[in-house]
């Protein structure tokens, strides 16, 4: 009679030439004789997992484990069937177990490091920073050619303060792959933070040896400050430079990189001088193009870019410059062929991968994640990429997940636009309003131009305190179709989308199309209720569109268009739609009763309003520019003896400017009542747009108040020439003066 080793030989036999049933009744034979035989429950518990009944056979290898829990073949194949079972973390300690026992497991090895990495990443997404950097220490242990997790370590690393230990990751990331010039940024960003100069210069020189690079000492000294983040010191090098090398295009190329934020024109000045010193060169346009995108002017950047790629037909830089650039201008469809070009000229490079996969993320998703998720494999710091994958699993209603694609974007650059609205749209789809608010209000004092936070806490807070808005109506297109503007509501603030509602609303009427507009702050403040925009239209921007023939009927080119601008040209042309304009942006419901108080508060105290719009915090620069308090004071000296029990109303963002004012005791808007939630500067454009005088900003606040009021027999504002305030016809002039 066989022995049970015997028998048990024999049963993996059959189990090893594919006689499963026979190995599976020996096997079950065995166990009816010897019950807590090790190695026939460890067989039949594999033999159980590779037929489908992996809980079964989860259940004969823990059995095999109680009886014999030295054997390191019984932990990996429980670590293997766990890892079927989708239990990550259950089947990681069980292979961890395995090599503890069998240090040199190869199967184990290759099992547990992409394992840890799953675990890792999983931790990194969800903010536990410590818990990841300890995945990540084990998975490079077992696998150290993993560039993603050499790199998210440093991040981790860095996070915890280790910061010789983030430098030491930073540096084999850019081992693993040299071309990935923010492993050596961060790399540098650590030595210094340590005050080991000399670390982080060399880290900063193999940053910038990662990408083109002149020979001469001052250059690279320039490139390597640059490359480390010392942008004031770097462009202080460059011009060092270009005094021995006037001619240099590299030099003013590279200046024009280097130049500190808030220097656009020197910047392109740079990137001209460059152009022009070697005008054969698509090289340079590539650096003109990215200052002319750096400055908002996408327009000027699709020129260069096509004169660029007139010279070099297969420039992926010039491609992916032009692509952006349309990008801005809201031709995402435009920019798609030209990005899966460069694809085709450099398969699988990241930043094409990173630009196409957001530009199909604007056209509303389709491919947009499979590429966005192969450029952020391999480059793991796209902040925007992350914040546009998120926005991909919000869309398909992915809302944790969404949030944790956030945290990972602004994890990397902590007040990205991008991530912040992200997090903020996330949560409000999670229903957690005042998480949604703070990410909002981020958003707002970091870069308070973006129309998107602004009219998301518009909505949010105006709706808890007046209630919702109407709801709107269905659509029914009339002969002439549709028109939308699916940007309403993110392009500018308030000024602004006045103009851009009243403009194609007044199109609209004029051509019976029906206008589709996503909810705004003027549902809530004015009633209206247009329909949601329906499926996608092609996009017109304003500069291609005659807005004057539109307005009067002259043509439909409008018409099945989602037109997208913000409408601060000249009024002349919509004068004959004022009433039109006026009647749509009355107050509704409870806001026109606080508004309807508070005028009659302010008229109580005299007869004549004069109100002045003085607008500061965030403002200045270029077209915004600000009028000294001064000139407005002298119109007041003139004006005020002429006028019957005037009083005056200031309205402004910077309240200590009312002290310059005392002689006329001014009245602000927190004299008249508690500001309306999520709409504080309403009671200003109210009272502007009702006042007797009235001295404007530059500014299409003030300036759409003024359109809206009926009744003033005076309207001036600052004129930069003539250093003083002059009248005005807010019907017949550009809402924005230079």
């Amino acid at each position: 009679m066989a022995t049970v080793a015997q028998a048990v030989s024999a049963a993996l036999d059959h189990h090893l030439a594919g006689r499963l049933e026979q190995a599976e009744r020996l096997y079950g034979r065995i166990l009816a004789a010897v019950p807590g035989h090790a190695d026939a429950n460890h067989l039949l518990g594999l033999l159980l997992a590779q037929t489908g009944r992996a809980e079964a056979g989860l259940v004969r290898v823990d059995a095999a484990l109680a009886a014999d829990s030295t054997a390191p073949a019984y932990h990996l194949t429980r670590g293997r069937i766990l890892q079927a079972l989708g239990r990550d973390e259950a089947a990681a300690h069980s292979l961890i177990a395995a090599l503890t026992r069998q240090p040199d497991g190869e199967e184990a090895a290759a099992l547990l490091a992409p394992l840890l990495r799953g675990l890792a990443e999983r931790a990194f997404d969800a903010g536990q920073p410590v818990a990841a950097a300890a995945l990540y220490r084990r998975a490079l242990a077992l696998a150290p050619d993993s560039l993603t997790a050499a790199f998210d370590l440093a991040l981790c690393a860095m996070g915890e303060g280790r910061l010789p230990e983030a430098a030491r990751a930073a540096r084999a990331a850019g081992r693993l792959d040299p071309t990935v010039q923010r492993a050596g940024l961060l790399e540098a960003e650590c030595w210094s933070a340590l005050d080991r100069p000399a670390e982080a210069a060399a880290a900063a020189r193999r940053a910038v040896l990662a990408g083109p690079v002149e020979a001469t000492a001052r250059l690279v000294r320039a490139l390597a400050l640059q490359r480390s983040g010392a942008g004031a010191a770097a462009a202080a090098a460059y011009r060092a430079f270009l005094a021995l090398e006037p001619a240099s295009a590299a030099g003013w190329g590279n200046l024009s990189i280097a130049q500190p934020s808030g220097m656009a024109a020197a910047t392109i000045t740079a990137a001209r001088r460059a152009a022009a010193v070697l005008p054969d060169d698509a090289g340079q346009r590539v650096n003109l193009c990215a200052a002319q995108l750096a400055a908002e002017q996408p327009l000027a950047a699709v020129t260069t870019a096509q004169r660029g790629l007139a010279l070099d037909p297969s420039s992926v830089e010039l491609l992916l410059n032009l692509g952006s650039a349309l990008s801005l201008r809201h031709a995402a469809d435009a920019a798609r062929p030209l990005l899966e070009r460069a694809l085709r000229l450099r398969p699988g490079d990241p930043a094409a991968l990173s630009q196409l996969g957001q530009a199909l993320e604007s056209l509303g998703g389709s491919g947009a994640g499979p590429r966005l998720r192969r450029a952020l494999a391999a480059s793991p710091a796209d902040a925007e990429g992350w914040a546009a994958l998120g926005r991909v699993r919000l869309r398909n209603g992915a809302a944790d997940e969404a949030l944790r694609l956030a945290r990972r974007a602004l994890r990397l650059r902590p007040d990205t636009p991008a991530g912040l609205l992200l997090a903020g749209a996330a949560e409000e789809a999670l229903g957690n309003e005042a998480a949604a608010l703070a990410a909002y209000d981020r958003v707002i004092r970091r870069t308070p131009g973006v129309g998107a936070a602004f009219t998301r806490r518009s909505i949010l807070l105006l709706r808890r305190a007046v209630g919702a808005a109407p709801p709107s109506r269905t659509a029914t297109v009339g002969a002439g179709g549709r028109l939308m503007a699916s940007r309403l509501g993110q392009d500018g603030r308030f000024g602004n989308q006045l103009l851009q509602y009243g403009t194609l609303r007044a199109c609209a009427g004029r051509l019976g199309l029906e206008l589709e507009v996503p909810d705004w702050i003027g549902r809530t403040l004015y009633g209206l209720d247009d329909p949601l925009p329906g499926p996608p239209l092609p996009v017109l921007l304003e500069g291609d569109l005659d807005v004057a023939a539109a307005l009067d009927g002259r043509s439909d080119a409008c018409a099945g268009r989602d037109v997208v601008g913000y409408f601060c040209g000249d009024t002349t042309a919509l004068a004959p739609h004022r009433a039109l304009f006026r009647r749509l942006f009355t107050p509704a419901g409870p806001v026109a009763a606080r508004a309807e108080a508070a005028l009659a508060a302010l008229r109580d105290g005299g007869r004549t309003v004069v109100a002045i719009h003085l607008r500061r915090g965030d403002f200045g620069g270029d077209r915004f520019w600000i009028a000294p308090e001064a000139w407005y004071l002298d119109w007041l000296a003139a004006l005020w003896p002429t006028l019957e029990r005037p009083v005056l109303y200031l309205a402004t963002d910077a309240p200590e400017l009312a002290s310059r004012f005392a002689a006329y005791h001014p009245v602000c808007a927190d004299a008249l009542g508690d500001p309306l939630p999520g709409a504080e500067f309403f009671l200003d454009h109210w009272l502007l747009s009702r006042a007797d005088a009235l001295a404007v900003s530059n500014s299409s606040f003030s300036v759409t108040a003024a359109m809206l009021n009926p009744q003033a027999r005076l309207f001036v504002r600052p004129d930069r020439r003539l250093r003083r305030l002059v009248p005005f016809d807010p019907w017949g002039s550009p809402v924005l003066w230079e």
